[in-house]
């Protein structure tokens, strides 16, 4: 929480020796604790845009995660982890992220659509996109921000928005992807991520020329206009 909100560094602890000694003490009585850390450090890692520092984490949890930690944190951890994997992409992330796309598919499936839906939903955008598929990846992504808009969860409303606008500038739609950025800005903002704020604005300096108000008029009426172009 302190990283995100910009009172210390971008990790949960100092350095790696200090990271070596806290899981060291868990072992003896707190294993759970070894997972959450894994698990949070390599989420936190993932927002900060270091897929690969984030799923060296995730790896260290995987061995922690199925044995010492309930249903709900393996939903996290898989989705995460899927979108850390899409992020990486390279050899073999397609298999790997529909692997998890599957995983949350069953959960959702098996009741879990309420909590799970937008998730799921962001891991097929993502995965559309790896795969060059243009017709599925944009419905997938708006869905995605639907849902979470109606699940009420800011913060992945917010990461869905800034996946989304990125989708758009790889196609260079830039005008498009601004909206979506400057959604996901006020959704970090909103959500009190100062340090992402301040990483999105420092991608995109663009960002500190607007309003910091949410947009879903404007964002409304953009997506008809291309929808419709």
């Amino acid at each position: 929480i302190d990283a995100l909100l910009g009172r210390r560094g971008t990790t949960i602890f100092d350095g790696p020796e200090d990271e070596a000694q806290a899981i060291e003490s868990m072992r003896v009585g707190n294993r759970e604790g070894i997972a959450w850390y894994h698990l949070l450090a390599g989420e936190l890692a993932a927002l900060l845009d270091d897929p690969e520092e984030a799923l060296r984490h995730f790896e260290s949890a995987r061995q922690w995660h199925e044995r010492d930690m309930g249903p709900f944190s393996a939903h996290d951890f898989v989705y995460h982890e899927a979108l850390a994997l899409a992020a990486m992409g390279g050899e073999g992330a397609i298999d790997d992220v529909d692997q998890r796309r599957a995983m949350l598919q069953t959960w959702v499936d098996a009741g879990a659509r309420a909590s799970l839906g937008h998730k799921l939903a962001l891991v097929e955008a993502e995965l559309a996109r790896l795969q060059d598929d243009a017709n599925t990846a944009g419905p997938h992504y708006e869905r995605a921000i639907k849902l979470a808009a109606e699940a009420g969860i800011v913060s992945d409303l917010a990461r869905a928005n800034e996946l989304t606008a990125r989708y758009y500038r790889e196609r260079g739609l830039d005008k498009v992807a601004q909206v979506y950025l400057y959604e996901a800005r006020y959704c970090y903002e909103k959500w009190g991520a100062t340090t992402k704020v301040t990483r999105l604005e420092e991608q995109y300096p663009e960002l500190t020329q607007v309003p910091t108000a949410g947009t879903t008029t404007y964002q409304a009426t953009t997506r008809s206009t291309t929808a419709t172009t």
